[in-house]
């Protein structure tokens, strides 16, 4: 079985391990699923700079032209900003695959563990999503005390 995020996902999911106080194992465990998620996440931030790219505002140089002074928002074309939003909702939609094999099932187990039984203080856009991976990793540990239990 496999662990499987949304992309709008990914940002909340980090932010719940990264704000646990752990220590041991649990920290290192938790920092190695951290560090795979911030990987996805960079690449979530480069598709959506290519998605802006080819939706933005150009100059004549070519250079991206910014609706504000700070360089803080980038002006979408205003005859194909819809389609950019439809592309970003699809991007924000797919999912990212958690694989559990031998490499990473002590690191998955031992977060589901976390997820699962740890006391942790949320939003409710954070809840929900928090409820969505807990429902996966009670499947993944329940899938694994079988096949342990069978094994």
């Amino acid at each position: 079985m496999n662990l499987k995020i949304k992309n709008y996902e990914l940002e909340t999911f980090a932010y719940i391990l990264y704000e646990m106080k752990l220590g041991g194992k649990k920290s290192r465990m938790r920092t190695r699923l951290f560090k795979v998620l911030q990987n996805y996440m960079n690449d979530l931030n480069e598709a959506n700079e290519a998605l802006v790219s080819e939706y933005a505002l150009h100059d004549e140089s070519g250079q991206l032209v910014y609706a504000d002074n700070e360089k803080k928002s980038i002006q979408l074309d205003m005859q194909t900003k819809d389609d950019y939003y439809r592309e970003y909702e699809t991007l924000c939609n797919e999912e990212v695959v958690l694989e559990i094999n031998e490499a990473t099932v002590d690191m998955m187990l031992t977060v589901a563990q976390l997820f699962l039984n740890e006391e942790v203080e949320l939003n409710q856009n954070e809840a929900l999503i928090y409820d969505n991976i807990c429902e996966q990793l009670e499947q993944i540990l329940a899938l694994h005390d079988l096949n342990e239990a069978s094994g």
